[in-house]
């Protein structure tokens, strides 16, 4: 698949809530196949690299892959929930093309109701 296929499947995938089986190739050159991954946000980080972050549910993990490491991404033919506990930490100069529906940043609603400690 080339990289246009891919992000269009992805990005998809976030817009219907569709999970994904994807390839991709690992820090070290290998290549993990078929890894089942619920994609929430797919956007550009500060480097402007291309990512997509989600949830991989065998392994209980949130976790942002490059784009460019992502060999194949095939749809499954299940949907996923959000999950409860995902918090997404962003930087300010990140841009993000999209993000599932209904999820909300836990961390910053988190921020706004913590105590104030002076």
């Amino acid at each position: 698949m080339d990289n246009k296929e891919i992000y269009e499947v992805i990005k998809l995938g976030v817009k219907e809530n569709r999970t994904l089986n994807i390839s991709v190739r690992n820090g070290l050159g290998s290549i993990i196949k078929d890894i089942e991954f619920e994609p929430y946000i797919i956007g550009d980080d500060t480097f402007q690299f291309s990512f997509a972050w989600g949830h991989l549910p065998q392994q209980g993990l949130f976790y942002r892959f490059k784009l460019e490491n992502i060999l194949s991404a095939n749809f499954r033919s299940k949907n996923f929930q959000i999950s409860s506990d995902a918090c997404y930490q962003y930087a300010i100069e990140e841009e993000h093309f999209a993000v599932v529906d209904d999820f909300t940043n836990m961390f910053v609603q988190t921020a706004r109701t913590l105590p104030n400690k002076e």
